[in-house]
């Protein structure tokens, strides 16, 4: 798969979007295997899915992984970098500005400002998917797919809530090791990057 960038950053005033929402971007994205993103503050929030292949993020310090099938959240304002996995990364995303997002930053700040699905409902992704692809299209009625789709995966992450980063602790020392293996990793050091005291890890 060649990388490709289909991007749009349609007008949302006078839209159903309009005062919900001051800002959109759509991006559909394939990246070549291998790309680093260096740290960056994430201005907006984020909403995204996973096509086709993967990749470690580090969030706030964080390494978490991600691949096809997952759908996630991510708040506006954390320090974010990423590393692409051995395959392209395919991924649709919105970044979003204004009440709405303001309001999902609030509610994920309860889950470390971060929400990630593995294996999500088919639904989610068709949703998000239909939604960037109407914005880059400039599709008629395209404000109420993406605000259709905004209220539907807004509402289900918050609901998930469990994320890999709180439920799969394994998956996440994978992820550290994965980002730094030329690192001499003691339990220490992955449980104060986990957030985990010492004891809670080694019982994993």
């Amino acid at each position: 798969m060649d990388p490709l960038r289909r991007i749009a950053r349609p007008a949302v005033r006078g839209t159903a979007l309009d005062p919900q929402l001051d800002a959109v971007i759509a991006v559909e994205d394939v990246v070549e295997p291998g790309r680093v993103f260096a740290e960056r503050i994430l201005g907006e929030t984020l909403i995204f899915a996973v096509a086709q292949g993967e990749a470690v993020t580090t969030i706030d310090g964080r390494s978490l992984r991600y691949a096809s099938g997952c759908v996630g959240a991510v708040a506006a304002g954390v320090r974010f970098a990423q590393r692409i996995g051995p395959r392209p990364l395919h991924s649709h995303y919105l970044l979003l500005r204004g009440s709405w997002a303001r309001q999902l930053d609030a509610a994920l700040a309860r889950s470390g400002r971060v929400v990630i699905v593995e294996r999500a409902a088919a639904t989610w992704h068709r949703a998000l998917v239909e939604a960037v692809s109407a914005a880059i299209s400039d599709a008629a009625h395209w404000d109420w797919c993406l605000a259709s789709a905004v209220a539907l995966l807004s509402g289900a992450l918050i609901k998930a809530g469990g994320t890999p980063h709180d439920s799969n602790v394994v998956a996440r020392v994978h992820a550290l090791v994965d980002a730094e293996p030329e690192r001499p990793w003691r339990v220490g050091d992955l449980a104060r990057r986990l957030a985990m005291s010492e004891s809670a890890l080694a019982h994993r």
